[in-house]
């Protein structure tokens, strides 16, 4: 099933985070992590807001970096990182490479989905909050429908009083146009609140970790997560298939099916 309502409006609200967010965008990155994390921070006693901070600052001043996705992700190789014989040298090793890996993405304001994510856990820890960086599939197209999609990104869990809440700032800071061979062809800044602590069922609409504990569900699995049906990204807060129950039917000709779907809004058009 591809689910492509065609909206008149959405809107997510984000008044209960207009004070954080507004004193996120007078912050300027000064040629220290420590210290810009800190300044964002500090005002904060509580772990909601700190994280907010850190989340928006990296959505607002971050863009993704389609040229450095075309040069090796679009073309299936790997990005260069680092080399290591042992486990000892391969964890020094990681941390030089990952201070100059966050160092450059700060001095370009340019990233990739695993560059977002370590961002957002190196703030975290300089910040004193617990923190995961995950890896896993994601679904970005309708073909893609009964199967896991591609094992290509890289999003965050934080602490949050009592549980681990889901967040993933590179699909929140805004998307890439594609041309007809889906090479990216420019980033579009639009914030989208959705992939703020979302919740773990509406996040596995189209994420699963390779770790299946980060999914946050009791029981749901790599299959469980290939039936799903896929939303369009513009609509997928408003849009919610409750029966049949899969992504995929199985039915013979002249099967009646009836289709259950909650939408959070106005619409002009449904195609099923």
């Amino acid at each position: 099933i591809v689910l492509l309502p065609v909206a008149l409006f959405s809107q997510q609200t984000t008044a209960a985070f207009s004070a954080v967010d507004s004193f996120v965008s007078t912050v300027s990155y000064r040629n220290s992590l420590v210290d810009l994390t800190h300044k964002l921070t500090n005002p904060y006693p509580d772990q909601l807001r700190k994280a907010r901070a850190i989340f928006k600052w990296i959505t607002e001043n971050i863009e993704y970096d389609y040229k450095y996705y075309n040069k090796y992700f679009y073309k299936g190789k790997e990005p260069k990182t680092f080399r290591c014989k042992n486990e000892q040298q391969c964890e020094a090793k990681r941390v030089v490479w990952e201070a100059a890996y966050i160092d450059k993405i700060l001095r370009r304001k340019k990233a990739v989905c695993q560059g977002y994510a370590m961002l957002f856990k190196k703030m975290c820890d300089l910040a004193g909050l617990r923190s995961e960086y995950i890896v896993g599939y994601i679904r970005t197209e309708p073909y893609q429908v009964g199967t896991a999609g591609t094992l290509d990104h890289a999003w965050n869990a934080v602490w949050i009083d009592s549980g681990y809440h889901l967040l993933d700032a590179t699909w929140a800071s805004g998307g890439c146009s594609k041309n007809d061979d889906d090479k990216l062809l420019r980033f579009q800044k639009n914030y989208n609140d959705y992939y703020w602590l979302t919740p773990a069922a509406a996040f596995a609409k189209n994420h699963y970790p390779k770790n299946s504990q980060w999914s946050l569900l009791p029981q749901y699995t790599k299959d469980s997560f290939a039936t799903n049906p896929y939303y369009q990204p513009g609509e997928i807060q408003n849009l919610q298939l409750i029966t049949p129950a899969s992504g995929i039917i199985h039915a013979q000709k002249g099967d009646s099916i009836r289709f259950t779907i909650a939408y959070n809004g106005r619409f002009k058009d449904l195609q099923i």
